[in-house]
């Protein structure tokens, strides 16, 4: 069986043919990135359709500016700079977070312990989506995608002690909200 000529090639190697046109490049970039673009959009906009949104307008941008792309680093901090600008510029009037629906206990500690980490889970949602958005930018990127702080920075395209100001606050409001519904 033969490999996919395409999944041997690099990011940027895939970006400098979507340039000159090849759309199969641009569907493996899509293939190989969209879950990460999905999850950090999904947990910055808290709805499918804002996320998805979201995803496509970055995928479409990605499109388009992909003649004029230099590599100056991973293409993943690329295509998340991306999506970040566009979920903070562009982000509309905020949905309130639903959960479509709780696990129902299945009797005995495994059943409880998976309804207390789904309402654990749906509560830390609805206090991210009350988050300004940059914050709610940062916190996404560090806690659930585990970039570091330089990587952040070079995503949200600020500076590291702008991310550290910007994670603080949030960790701060965060604790006083959680606090306050304690």
């Amino acid at each position: 069986m033969d490999k996919d000529p395409l999944a041997e090639r690099s990011d940027d190697q895939l970006m400098a043919s979507v340039g000159a046109g090849d759309r199969l490049a641009f569907h493996e970039l899509v293939r190989r990135h969209h879950r990460t673009a999905w999850g950090v959009a999904l947990r910055f906009a808290g709805h499918d359709d804002d996320a998805e949104d979201l995803v496509q307008d970055t995928f479409l941008t990605v499109f388009q500016k992909a003649a004029s792309y230099r590599s100056q680093g991973r293409f993943s901090s690329y295509l998340l700079c991306i999506l970040a600008n566009r979920s903070i510029s562009g982000h509309r009037k905020q949905r309130p977070i639903l959960v479509a629906s709780l696990p129902e206990p299945t009797g005995g500690p495994e059943g409880e312990s998976s309804l207390v980490q789904a309402q654990a889970s749906a509560r830390i949602a609805a206090l991210l989506a009350e988050l300004p958005e940059r914050q709610r930018m940062a916190i996404v990127l560090r806690y659930y995608q585990e970039l570091s702080h330089a990587e952040i920075a070079e995503t949200m395209e600020i500076s590291q002690k702008a991310v550290e100001r910007l994670l603080h606050r949030a960790r701060l409001t965060l604790r006083d909200k959680l606090d306050r519904r304690a």
